[in-house]
């Protein structure tokens, strides 16, 4: 079904963003996937691929600054219009009208505002999905010890990296999620790692600004398509708050909380699928 090899690409202003366009014979819906900014497509195939199974197409795509996409170095160009944009001429590109968005962590944000601007979504199935991550923690002291480790991190495990890459004249490797998430919670520490020493440090530092200061809370009341978010009682980024503040703002929607963390959709991909099939 999904080969590396076929990707195609779009070109917004000076960023080239690539993308896998899985056509299913059964002409059922098709079902875009938008990731977590820190993460590439491959963290959606083994959820893609069962979902193809069932007889949807599939489309998947390296959001700026992840993967095989460009990786620009300026704030602006992490946008959430710019993010959007890049959505828009992917499905322009390949006629696709009215498709199902299964969203992961940041990608709700620029799935809302794709809607806004175009009207083509035809339901949003969110896994942890925030409309302000800062006031949807568990902890805000912990989450910016969190960011400020993480950041420390990229500056020293990515500056060697590059240093190697520059020395022996290698290229830095692209991580397959897809194959480092199925053991996630025995090699989390040693994923940690290899994400980060494979890391590009202007990009993922201001996307990660970007993820801190994006607040789309005065955009959902807005939204009429239907709306479902689910939630982990073990996670500590995106807790019952969230779905609170959605289900009083957004007038469709429908919240779930499970018995898991963050890396759900990742780590458990046959029970996530259960869950959108059981929405659509």
């Amino acid at each position: 079904m999904y080969k590396k090899k076929d990707a195609k690409f779009i070109i917004n202003g000076k960023c080239k963003i690539y993308y896998w366009h899985l056509k299913n014979k059964k002409h059922k819906q098709t079902i875009v996937f938008f990731t977590a900014s820190s993460l590439n497509h491959s963290s959606m195939i083994n959820l893609a691929e069962i979902l193809y199974s069932k007889g949807y197409s599939i489309l998947l795509f390296d959001q700026r600054g992840s993967g095989f996409s460009s990786k620009p170095f300026k704030l602006k160009e992490y946008s959430l219009d710019k993010f959007s944009k890049d959505l828009s001429l992917i499905l322009k590109k390949e006629n696709i009208i009215k498709p199902i968005i299964v969203t992961y962590s940041f990608g709700f944000m620029p799935t809302i505002n794709y809607e806004l601007k175009t009207n083509n979504v035809d339901k949003i199935i969110s896994f942890f999905g925030s409309h302000n991550f800062s006031k949807t923690i568990s902890s805000k002291m912990g989450y910016y010890t969190f960011q400020l480790v993480l950041r420390l991190s990229w500056y020293a495990l990515a500056t060697m990296n590059h240093i190697k890459s520059y020395l022996f004249k290698t290229k830095i490797n692209y991580m397959d999620h897809s194959k480092d998430y199925k053991n996630i919670k025995k090699n989390i520490v040693k994923m940690f790692i290899k994400d980060i020493s494979l890391s590009y440090i202007r990009s993922n530092h201001v996307m990660a600004y970007k993820n801190l200061h994006t607040d789309i809370s005065q955009e959902l009341s807005k939204i009429n398509i239907p709306i479902v978010n689910i939630i982990g009682n073990k996670d500590l980024a995106v807790t019952k708050k969230a779905n609170v503040f959605l289900r009083n703002h957004i007038k469709n929607f429908k919240g779930y909380c499970i018995e898991d963390d963050h890396h759900f959709p990742l780590s458990n991909p046959k029970k996530a699928a259960q869950i959108v099939l059981e929405n659509l």
